[in-house]
């Protein structure tokens, strides 16, 4: 779990952000705590939308599933968070991917990652962070 400054960075970001008129959702290192990973994080940050990929994932978007006191923050999907971790594709990243597909397999939905996965032209990375995750697995075909 994060700790109690980060959290409270992100939900005075999150009430200070709420006059926005745009979606927003968690994203970066405190995401992954939501979905299955604690990794230290000093930062909090959120996804306002800018584009149809983002608007989809904050669509998606659903409430923090551990913080009982989180109020209206939403956390993006793990399948959306491993599009936006290999569109970062900084080494940690494409390892957070990595774990996000080992540890949240049941609740990923394939068919979307994919589209996404080749819509934004990062097949390259995902065959890596699949290999990562995955090393006696074939990687299944994208669509």
């Amino acid at each position: 779990m994060a700790s109690e400054g980060v959290l409270a960075t992100l939900r005075a970001g999150w009430n200070a952000l709420s006059g926005v008129a745009a979606p927003k959702a968690v994203i970066g290192g405190l995401a992954l705590t939501a979905w299955n990973h604690a990794r230290y994080t000093r930062d909090a940050d959120v996804l306002l939308v800018s584009g149809d990929f983002q608007k989809e994932a904050v669509d998606r978007a659903v409430p923090w599933p551990a913080l009982t006191d989180a109020g209206d923050l939403r956390v993006v999907q793990p399948d959306d968070l491993v599009v936006i971790k290999l569109l970062a594709g900084r080494l940690i990243d494409r390892a957070d991917a990595a774990m996000l597909l080992r540890e949240n397999r049941e609740a990923i939905d394939f068919v979307r990652l994919h589209r996404e996965v080749v819509g934004q032209g990062i097949s390259a990375e995902y065959r890596q962070v699949w290999s990562d995750a995955f090393p006696s697995e074939p990687m299944p075909r994208l669509e």
